[in-house]
Order: C-alpha cells, then structure tokens, then sequence
C-alpha cells in the first residue's frame, strides 16, 4: 500500500477500515453515534460525521498525499487494535466516490442504509424547510428536479439501485453490508450486532441509545406527489429488492392524506415566512425529548438521519 506523508514522515499502510455511505435521512446519525459508543472502534475526533472526503468536486484529488495527510488527521493513529472509520452518506450518491473509495482501499468496509425513497425525499424537504434552505412546497420542489430546473436534489438521492449500479460497476468485489431504516427503528440490538460483526468487532450493549437528529414531518405530502413519486422510483424498488433479496413491497404505496397535508402546507408557510419560528419549535421539542421513545422513527413518521 502507497505511504501516506504527513510532515515530514512517511506512514505506510496508514488506511481507515470502514465507511457509512448513505443513504441521508435514514437513520446515519444513529448509527454513527452506535458506532463512536463501541470501545473497539474510533471515529474521526476532529471534523465529526461528514468528512466528504471522497465526495470532494473533480478539481480535487483526495488520493494525493497532502489531501489524505489532511483526511487521516482526524484520527488517532497510535491505538492499535481498533477499527477506524467515518459517516458520509453523500458517498453512495456521488458519481465518482465508488472509484475513490476502491483506489483509497479495496477492502474498505462499506455500510449502506436504505429508507422507503418516497419518504427519504419528504424527510430531506423537511429539514430544508426547517433549517430555512427551502421556501417551496414539496410538491413544486419534486417537480421542478423531475423537470431538471436546479435546486436541492431529493429525489435523485433516492435512486439506490441506480447508485449501487454504478457503485458495483467501479468496484465488484466491494464488500457492502445493507440495511433498513426500518430495522433500526424496530429491531435496533441486533442490527448494530450485525454492523459490529461485518466491520469485525465483537458485539456492544447499546440498549437505550436514542435516535439522534429525528425530525417532525410538516404534515404529509399531497397525494398527487405521493403517486407521481410511487411510479418515479418503482423501478428503483424493483432493482434494489432484487440485488438483495428483500420485500419492499410496503415501499411501493406511500400513504398520504389530504387533510394532513393542508395542515403541514400550513405549517411550511408560517415557517418560512416567520424567521426563527421552527427553531423555536425545535427548543421546544429537545426540552420534552426525555419523554420520546428511544427506538428511532419509523418510515414516514418522523425525519431521521
């Protein structure tokens, strides 16, 4: 394996051993925390989740010796006996990161988690609406990227099979261990058993850990958009149940409902026309966060990361 510089000195064979690469709003953050719990593995302790390092614009090499010097830093090398690692879920998405990650190493350990990609696109609107990066309804916003009018990708985001298409493409033999959002909500001990085991860890009692940066959904979307999405990502459903072996069929009918949806278009309105009234909202919810259930949201009931 190449070295690696940082200085003055030369750290041959110097290379994390895993990576969380998608997908957003599915349950990452959650994960990540689980991850940084466990004794035997390290997180980046400087940059947090989100390094983007192999997501980085074309005009950057993240394989040079500076930019990897700059990218390892984050870590503490003198442990040894630990598994090292970082969240980027942007990674499963971004065109060029599958031949970045393979050329950085090839037996990198890759974590994907899924979400029911209709909701997955509601609960990326959400958190644009709610951090004040979004002023369009849902509906004009899945239009307007359906129509390639520029703007905040949410739906692009959600086309797995094409993402993992191009992922195997660049790289066959990418040892990948998929999840759902639905099984860390429901069944959350043994799907982080079965994360420990892949990155090679031996298990951790997790019991109680909360799902982290879950948002409320402002209402439901209009039933309209949840059709035209239905169909948008049927196929996208049918290639990544076959690639491996899971029923999705409850990702296929997305629920939605007219009254819910003119309250939450209600709600989205007073939100960006009153500066600062979401994050009060949001004070108000982390002061009862106490009182939530520990178990992280189900699809289409709450915004995870």
């Amino acid at each position: 394996m190449d070295p690696v510089r940082n200085g003055s000195h030369v750290h041959a064979g110097r290379r994390i051993d895993f990576l969380v690469i998608g997908a957003p709003k599915s349950g990452t953050t959650t994960l990540h925390v689980a991850l940084s719990l466990h004794p035997a593995i390290r997180v980046p302790a400087r940059g947090g989740k989100e390094l983007r390092h192999f997501s980085a614009p074309a005009s950057v090499d993240p394989l040079a010796d500076g930019a990897l010097a700059g990218y390892h830093a984050a870590w503490d090398w003198h442990e040894t006996g630990v598994r090292r690692g970082e969240s980027t879920p942007g990674y499963l998405a971004h065109p060029e990161a599958p031949d970045r990650m393979r050329r950085y190493r090839r037996d990198l350990r890759l974590v994907a988690i899924f979400r029911a990609p209709v909701w997955r696109a509601f609960s990326g609107w959400n958190m644009a609406v709610q951090q004040g990066d979004e002023r369009r309804s849902f509906d004009r916003a899945v239009r307007d990227e359906l129509s390639g009018i520029p703007g905040q990708p949410y739906v692009s985001i959600g086309r797995y099979g094409s993402q993992l298409d191009r992922l195997f493409a660049a790289w066959p033999d990418a040892a990948v261990l998929p999840l759902r959002t639905e099984e860390l909500a429901l069944d959350p001990g043994p799907t982080f058993g079965r994360v420990f085991e892949f990155l090679g860890v031996r298990g951790h009692d997790l019991t109680g850990i909360r799902s982290r940066n879950v948002r409320p959904h402002l209402g439901s979307m209009h039933p309209a958009t949840a059709r035209l999405l239905d169909r948008e990502f049927a196929g996208e459903i049918d290639r990544l149940a076959e690639r491996f072996g899971w029923n999705l069929d409850a990702w296929r009918r997305t629920s939605a409902s007219v009254p819910a949806w003119l309250g939450g278009e209600a709600l989205r309105r007073a939100t960006t026309a009153v500066p600062g009234l979401w994050r009060f909202g949001e004070r108000t919810r982390t002061a009862l966060a106490g009182f939530r259930s520990p178990c992280a949201a189900r699809p289409g009931h709450g915004s995870a990361a």
